[in-house]
């Protein structure tokens, strides 16, 4: 993965929003890029002990 969030093209606004982990963090989610991080360590098989599929956790913040 290069690193960078593959997202359908859209206005500049929410553009920039997707770029902001405050804003996601902010709604109690986990940012695209953090997402494209989890998914390529997952799929590598880095961690022992991690599944494969996603958990709840990957995708929300802790309130």
């Amino acid at each position: 993965m290069s690193g960078v969030s593959h997202h359908v093209q859209s206005d500049p606004a929410l553009d920039r929003l997707r770029n902001e982990p405050l804003e996601w963090r902010r709604h109690g989610l986990t940012p695209p890029t953090e997402l494209d991080a989890i998914v390529a360590t997952r799929l590598a098989g880095v961690v022992r002990g991690v599944p494969t599929d996603p958990t709840y956790a990957d995708f929300f913040a802790a309130a």
